[in-house]
């Protein structure tokens, strides 16, 4: 390990660093590389979806239903956005109720609402999504309403959509939208108080589920909720309570 020089003096021999030592560094930049990878793709995932009007999927999402396009089985949660906003942090209430409401019960958006419609056979070129709804773009902190939700009703101007606009003091807090947005994205059967509702409200129609139970009914919603949702167009929902009610043959 010592060699003599040549003034007779000694000096430690250079030795080449250990290959660990080299690979430390690289190892180092490459776990960068790699957590960097796996944020981004946190990041998408736990955001809500950027809807682009010019893509006709996305258009049909915030468009009010019509006979050959009937309105999506799942309600959509939007949040009024601008293109020139979209570098600002997002609303967290908005934010926090994405992420605590399952992809299957409501679908989260964000969108510019002020943006003209494109060119389309939908009837609403060049109109925004605000004069179609009615909404309030100055309202604080944002602006959410949500579309083909079980709750909604119709916007008023003629368009035939199902709207409901949200109060801004639901986004006090995540938990505080989440529970506002509850009627809107959980279906709730129309309650028949009175024997002589049953026939128009279910008998009389091309199908229904009824929900017969003594007290009340939320207790059988969570088992036939994903029934409900999947035939939304298609199945009209009553509860009765046995203690009140008398249906004969049932």
């Amino acid at each position: 390990n010592f060699r003599s020089n040549k003034m007779g003096s000694i000096k430690r021999r250079e030795t080449p660093p250990s290959v660990d030592k080299l690979l430390k560094p690289a190892l180092a930049i490459t776990g960068v590389a790699i957590m960097w990878a796996f944020l981004k793709n946190v990041l998408t995932i736990t955001s809500p979806l950027r809807l682009d009007l010019n893509e006709y999927e996305h258009l049909s999402m915030v468009l009010p239903p019509t006979p050959t396009h009937p309105s999506a089985s799942t309600p959509v949660v939007a949040l009024c956005l601008s293109d020139s906003d979209l570098s600002a942090p997002l609303n967290s209430a908005f934010l926090d109720a994405f992420l605590s409401v399952d992809e299957s019960v409501a679908t989260f958006v964000t969108v510019d609402c002020d943006s003209p419609l494109p060119v389309s056979d939908h009837g609403w070129s060049g109109s925004t999504l605000a004069r179609v709804y009615g909404l309030d773009l100055s309202a604080t902190p944002a602006t959410v309403f949500v579309l083909h939700g079980y709750a909604s009703s119709p916007s008023g101007d003629g368009s035939g959509a199902a709207v409901a606009r949200l109060p801004a003091k639901s986004l006090r807090s995540g938990a505080v939208l989440t529970k506002a947005l509850g009627r809107h994205v959980h279906p709730r059967p129309n309650r028949v108080t009175k024997t002589g509702q049953f026939q128009p409200l279910c008998v009389s129609r091309p199908a229904c589920l009824a929900v017969l139970k003594s007290g009340d009914t939320k207790g059988l919603l969570p088992d036939i909720e994903g029934e409900v949702r999947r035939r939304k167009h298609e199945l009209d929902f009553v509860s009765l309570d046995s203690d009140t009610i008398e249906v004969g043959g049932v």
